[in-house]
C-alpha cells in the first residue's frame, strides 16, 4: 500500500467512539479508489468484556477495518502518544508521513488528509 492509515483509540472514549463510522466509511474508500488501507489499534482490551464491547462499536458503527489489540511490546511505542484518537500516516516503506493528528475527524476531513499526504 501507498498509504497505511493507523488510527489509535479506546472503548472509553467518546470521540473515537463518534468517529468510528466515519472510518469504516474512510475504510471502504481507501480499499476502492486509493492504494491504501486502514488499520485500527485498541488501547485499553485487557479483558473479555472490554473486547466484546470494542467489537460492539466496530459492529455497530460498520467499521470493518482490521483491528488490532496492544500487547505489551507496544505499550512503550503507544506512550509518546497522549490522546486518543490519534492517528498516524505511513508509507510503504513504514515512515511516518507528516505529523499524527489528535482528535475524531469526519471521512471527508481524513480522505482530505490521506490525498494530501500521497502526495
Amino acid at each position: 500500500r501507498d498509504l497505511t492509515v493507523v488510527n489509535i483509540w479506546g472503548t472509553f472514549c467518546p470521540p473515537c467512539i463518534r468517529e468510528m463510522p466515519d472510518l469504516g466509511k474512510l475504510h471502504r474508500t481507501l480499499e476502492a479508489d486509493y492504494n491504501a488501507t486502514l488499520v485500527g489499534i485498541v488501547v485499553d482490551v485487557q479483558d473479555r468484556a472490554t473486547l466484546d464491547l470494542a467489537n460492539e462499536i466496530l459492529g455497530q458503527s460498520q467499521a470493518e477495518h482490521l483491528n488490532l489489540l496492544v500487547g505489551e511490546d507496544v505499550y512503550e511505542f503507544l506512550s509518546q502518544y497522549d490522546y486518543v484518537p490519534t492517528t498516524l500516516f505511513v508509507d510503504s516503506n513504514g515512515r511516518l508521513v507528516g505529523d499524527p493528528v489528535v482528535g475524531g475527524f469526519t471521512h471527508d476531513e481524513y480522505l482530505a488528509e490521506v490525498k494530501a499526504r500521497l502526495q
